[in-house]
């Protein structure tokens, strides 16, 4: 137990609702006998996230052969599980108003790179793909939350660290005794998601402060340096050397057998010296992996 992430969560003024569609879709997700037509039915209650979901469904990202017209089709086209995760960004994107001092369409943004980088990292090493892009998109939540409840502690902390940057968790858990991932968790759990997503949710910002490292929360904070280091600015890197320079978790990589083989390409003039060309590259760009999910982002 930590009393001041309680005593956060219990302004309850200050915690954020979700629409009723989002929180029953919220609630399907440990609902393993929850049908296709169940699920089209939720959904279709609210027109806008279900326009919103067509509108993805017949995007670039997605590559139908035809138009899909319908919400049904939209599950036979991307699944139960993409479609929950879909209105579930959707619905915490709508939630929160925009806050003094915080660049809430950035830290969305930054959400949907970190998702789409983090389930092609998942796959790519066997895990759950799916979840790893639950997570992604969720991870920031917690963020909005300090910033609305505690608008003055957290100007504090952003004078000293941006928000995204490599080392934030640390500042806040100094500074609050609690870091955005412990309150994402914490909003996770007061919305009944499955217990699992909320576990991971609080290990991301600080994956190695258990002995086992958790793999999916490892590969959604790699996913997270690697969305923030391809937003940052043409001027800051070219200050930028190598990779220490930058924050790179090379120790998360390590702890869950990647080393340095998942380096995206794009960064290859930050790369150690002697790193051989043949363990560079595997990550695609940033925006080949998100291409598409404008819908998401607007």
């Amino acid at each position: 137990m930590n009393p001041y992430l309680d005593e956060l969560m219990s302004q309850p003024a200050k915690l954020p609702t979700v629409p009723e569609v989002v929180r029953g879709i919220m609630e399907s997700f440990g609902d393993e006998q929850l049908s296709i037509e169940t699920l089209s039915q939720q959904i279709s209650l609210d027109p806008v996230i279900a326009a919103k979901l067509l509108r993805l469904a017949n995007s670039a990202y997605y590559r139908s052969q035809r138009q899909i017209l319908s919400v049904d089709e939209c599950l036979l086209l991307l699944g139960m599980t993409t479609v929950r995760n879909v209105v579930l960004g959707c619905g915490l994107k709508e939630t929160f108003a925009p806050l003094p001092g915080l660049d809430l369409r950035g830290l969305w943004r930054h959400s949907v790179h970190t998702a789409c980088v983090a389930r092609w990292l998942a796959r790519a090493m066997g895990h759950d793909a799916e979840l790893a892009f639950t997570v992604g998109l969720m991870q920031s939540i917690g963020q909005l939350l300090i910033h609305k409840a505690l608008p003055e502690r957290a100007a504090q902390i952003s004078a000293v660290i941006e928000l995204q940057a490599p080392g934030r968790a640390a500042i806040e858990q100094r500074a609050l005794h609690f870091h955005f991932g412990e309150v994402s968790a914490a909003l996770a759990r007061s919305w009944n998601l499955p217990e699992g997503l909320a576990a991971t949710l609080a290990e991301v910002p600080l994956p190695l402060r258990n002995q086992t490292p958790d793999r999916v929360a490892a590969i959604v904070h790699l996913a997270s340096w690697c969305a923030w280091r391809s937003t940052a600015t043409a001027g800051a890197a070219s200050t930028l050397s190598n990779a220490s320079d930058t924050g790179y978790p090379a120790g998360v990589a390590e702890a869950i057998g990647l080393g340095w083989c998942w380096w995206p390409a794009s960064l290859d003039a930050l790369a150690p010296a002697g790193l051989p060309p043949g363990r560079r590259g595997r990550l695609p760009e940033v925006g080949e992996v998100t291409a598409g999910l404008e819908e998401l982002l607007h």
